[in-house]
């Protein structure tokens, strides 16, 4: 049986911490699509381009994620993060919308603040 969507989602959020890719990407389906709320637009879709945009991120020792609050309906898991540790200083606050189905996040979606 897989894992409830409340536990993929936070082992995400602690592999995003741990600046562990391999593991991050463990926690997304293999056609995962990331999109920006309200426009829709598509950010990101599959493990290539997943890795490509953190790796890049990763490799700033800095970047943490704290989660502020975080709400489970059935299938989706909506938390409230604050991103910090940017190398330009700022604090990004934003609601990462994650679908999570047979054990992986299948889409998840970014309304920055």
């Amino acid at each position: 049986m897989p894992d409830a969507p409340d536990v993929v989602v936070q082992r995400q959020f602690d592999t995003y911490n741990a600046h562990d890719i391999d593991g991050f990407l463990a926690t997304y389906s293999p056609t995962v699509e990331m999109r920006s709320l309200p426009s829709n637009e598509l950010l990101r879709s599959g493990h290539e381009e997943v890795r490509k945009f953190y790796e890049e991120r990763f490799s700033n020792p800095n970047l943490r994620a704290e989660l502020l609050g975080r709400t489970v309906l059935g299938t989706m898991v909506i938390d409230h993060e604050r991103l910090v540790g940017f190398d330009d200083g700022r604090v990004v606050v934003i609601i990462a919308v994650n679908e999570v189905r047979d054990g992986l996040i299948q889409n998840c979606w970014f309304i920055n603040g």
